[in-house]
């Protein structure tokens, strides 16, 4: 079994939050997370923009799931 922390192991940030997300968040839908971690990574340093977006994806989301 390869090593996690090897350093000749490729590992992109994409798929080290998704295997994170996986093991200790399963409950956690995967696109929402990944939304949100695109919305944080847009924002830089604007956090007011950020916390409205992330409550926006969040509200469009349980809106199609009742």
């Amino acid at each position: 079994m390869p090593d996690p922390a090897s350093p000749t192991r490729e590992v992109s940030l994409p798929d080290t939050m998704e295997r994170i997300r996986a093991e200790r968040f399963p409950h956690l839908d995967r696109d929402l997370v990944r939304e949100i971690l695109r919305l944080h990574a847009e924002s830089g340093s604007a956090m007011q923009g950020l916390s409205r977006a992330v409550d926006e994806v969040i509200a469009a989301r349980l809106g199609e799931s009742v």
